[in-house]
C-alpha cells in the first residue's frame, strides 16, 4: 500500500507541476481484442456511409455508429452471417430513423406562429405542448398511432377506421379506448413536474 503524500505545505504551482501517480490500465484486454478489431475494420466505413450517403452531420454519424457497435457488442449473436452486410443494413436503418425523428421534430415547429398563441399562453408553452404530444405519439405502438390518427386527425368515423384496418367496429372502439389511456399515461409521465 502506498502512503499518501502531504501536499498542504506545497504551493499550487508545485502541485500543478508534479506528475500524477497513475496506474497502468490496458486500453484493450485480450477478451476485448476481437471486438476492437471489428470496430477498427468497420467504424470508418459506417461513418462514411452515414455522412456521404445519408447526409447525416459528422457528430451525429459518430453517435449512430457507436450505438450500432454497442448493440453488437452487447449481443454479438444477433449476426448470423457476415458482419459487413449487417453493419451496412444497421447504419442504413439508423440513418433513416435519424431523419424520421428530425422530420417529426421539425413538423412540431413548422406551423407554430405567434397568431396561434393565445394571450394566456406563451410561445414557449405552445412549443413545449406540441413537443410533448409528438413524443407521446412516437412512444405509442404503431397500431395505436394509426387508429388515433385516422379517427382524431383525419376525422374518420369508427366504421371507416374499422373497414380500413379490416377489423370490427367494436374492436376499433376498444382499441381507441386503450390507446387514449396509454397516451394519457405517457403524456402525464412526460409533462409531470418533479417535486
Amino acid at each position: 500500500m502506498t502512503r499518501m503524500r502531504n501536499y498542504r505545505g506545497a504551493g499550487n504551482e508545485a502541485i500543478a507541476e508534479m506528475p500524477l501517480p497513475c496506474a497502468r490500465i490496458p486500453v484493450v484486454t485480450a477478451a476485448q481484442e476481437p471486438f476492437a478489431d471489428v470496430y477498427r475494420q468497420h467504424a470508418r466505413l459506417l461513418r462514411m456511409i452515414a455522412v456521404r450517403d445519408f447526409r447525416v452531420p459528422f457528430g451525429d454519424a459518430e453517435s449512430i455508429v457507436h450505438d450500432i457497435f454497442t448493440r453488437y457488442f452487447t449481443n454479438p449473436g444477433i449476426v448470423r452471417g457476415e458482419l459487413k452486410p449487417y453493419f451496412r443494413g444497421a447504419v442504413r436503418n439508423e440513418c433513416l430513423e435519424y431523419w424520421r425523428k428530425r422530420e417529426r421534430e421539425r413538423s412540431v415547429f413548422s406551423d407554430v406562429e405567434t397568431d396561434d398563441v393565445g394571450d394566456e399562453t406563451s410561445l414557449a408553452d405552445t412549443i413545449a405542448m406540441r413537443l410533448a404530444v409528438a413524443e407521446t405519439l412516437s412512444r405509442l405502438r404503431p397500431r395505436c398511432q394509426d387508429a388515433l390518427k385516422r379517427f382524431h386527425l383525419e376525422g374518420k368515423s369508427m366504421h371507416d377506421v374499422a373497414s380500413e384496418l379490416d377489423v370490427a367496429p367494436l374492436y376499433v372502439r376498444q382499441l381507441l379506448h386503450h390507446c387514449r389511456k396509454a397516451a394519457r399515461l405517457i403524456f402525464e409521465s412526460i409533462t409531470r413536474v418533479p417535486s
